[in-house]
């Protein structure tokens, strides 16, 4: 198509909304993402007041609705411009990875779903049957990601991004709604069966994963020097600080998830099923234990990388890189909202179970801090829409190039974004 081409002077030729198209990656569908842990979070809270429910539905409504605008709006990108896509996704692991992304917000809506109104036969059948779904959009994902990254392009340990754990996230994701739609819904035992079974090996498939990926990551931090550290770009090591956290949400997911199977065969009657094994109510009892103490040491590995992404952080802020120590707003600090609020379910859930008032206002907390840090982003990203900071316009939406008295900073600092967006 003609809208592929440039000409020499690059995709800044381009009217400024083919080139905001153009930039519109699959790093979107995180913003929905964190909407909808967010719609979770509130509608589990331990402390309720009158109206957060509400608030809850309509941070649900509002998960449903980003969720299509990034998904049309990708579709229309991927008409738009079909070999640069193709392009992106066979040379940016980053645009590989955050397209895990879409079964996560979509797993996060069913699971909502359960929850207001599985109650209800019609509702439970839906939310069922929808988990399914989901389910096998995980399983894909889980599996076809990291092949491709280990055999189409792979990052080498030295390019390795925490967003590369968004498959195992799916996966997880998936796991822990499956815990909470058989507590949640009026499916029968039997229904349910498939269900808890399926989830535990979704942990399975996903917690080893995550084992490794660790490993890397860290060999991949304790192996810069102090020379690389120092050549390193300040925004790259900003966007890097934020992405930590996405380390913290296989551990926080996983945790949620045995934590919810594991209450569900402890009361869900699993131990009068005519199933032959686990059909037994000594057995049952085992295994429900084992996943809540297991959950919550998962749940404290979650805690490390918690704090290990609060002191990147505050480390990249106020460190040691030349230059200002403003805060550019990029699209990548949205990886900061989901893996946080995965961690603050699992505390919601540890209070649940522990009847914990530490955990409790732990969680509470947590929520707090996740609203204030979920609204401030959405405003920079707004400001970021209207300005075309965020969409690579590094001119606004304006279509004349950049006049000739633009200082060499600000032209230093424009080619390292665009450097940068391409590298991530």
């Amino acid at each position: 198509m003609a809208s592929d081409r440039s000409d020499s002077s690059g995709t800044l030729a381009e009217p400024p909304r083919n080139l905001a198209l153009r930039n519109f990656g699959s790093v979107w569908f995180i913003i929905p993402q964190g909407t909808g842990i967010l719609a979770l979070c509130f509608w589990q809270s331990h402390y309720q007041f009158h109206g957060l429910n509400s608030i809850a539905l309509v941070a649900w409504a509002l998960t449903i609705v980003q969720l299509l605008l990034v998904f049309a709006t990708y579709l229309v990108r991927l008409v738009r411009f079909p070999r640069y896509v193709a392009t992106q996704l066979a040379t940016n692991n980053s645009e590989v990875a955050c397209i895990a992304s879409f079964p996560v917000v979509l797993t996060s809506i069913v699971q909502m779903l359960g929850l207001v109104l599985g109650h209800q036969d019609g509702w439970s059948t839906a939310s069922y049957v929808l988990w399914w779904i989901v389910f096998g959009l995980s399983v894909v994902i889980v599996v076809i990601i990291p092949q491709t990254f280990a055999t189409t392009h792979p990052p080498g340990i030295d390019k390795l991004l925490p967003n590369s754990q968004l498959p195992i996230v799916a996966a997880l994701t998936a796991a822990a709604a499956g815990g909470a739609l058989c507590e949640s819904t009026s499916t029968s035992l039997a229904q349910q069966l498939p269900v808890i079974a399926v989830s535990y090996l979704l942990v399975g498939v996903g917690v080893p994963l995550a084992i490794f990926m660790d490993a890397i990551f860290l060999a991949r931090l304790f192996n810069q020097t102090k020379e690389g550290q120092q050549k390193e770009n300040r925004l790259q090591k900003q966007m890097l600080a934020y992405q930590t956290m996405i380390c913290a949400g296989p551990w926080g997911q996983s945790s949620v998830a045995l934590l919810t199977l594991g209450k569900v065969v402890l009361t869900g009657g699993l131990g009068q099923s005519a199933a032959s094994v686990v059909g037994n109510e000594l057995a049952a009892r085992s295994v429900a234990y084992i996943s809540i103490f297991v959950g919550f040491l998962f749940w404290g590995h979650a805690t490390f990388w918690w704090i290990f992404t609060l002191l990147s952080i505050a480390h990249s802020v106020a460190g040691r890189a030349a230059g200002s120590r403003r805060i550019q707003f990029q699209m990548p600090m949205w990886s900061l909202v989901f893996p946080w609020g995965v961690y603050t379910n699992g505390a919601i859930q540890l209070g649940k179970l522990l009847d914990s008032t530490v955990f409790h206002v732990w969680s509470a907390i947590l929520t707090i801090l996740m609203t204030i840090i979920w609204l401030s982003f959405t405003a920079m990203t707004i400001k970021g829409c209207l300005d075309g900071s965020i969409l690579g316009l590094e001119h606004g939406w304006r279509s004349s190039p950049p006049s000739n008295n633009e200082s060499d900073e600000e032209h230093a600092m424009s080619h390292g974004r665009r450097r940068w967006r391409k590298e991530h």
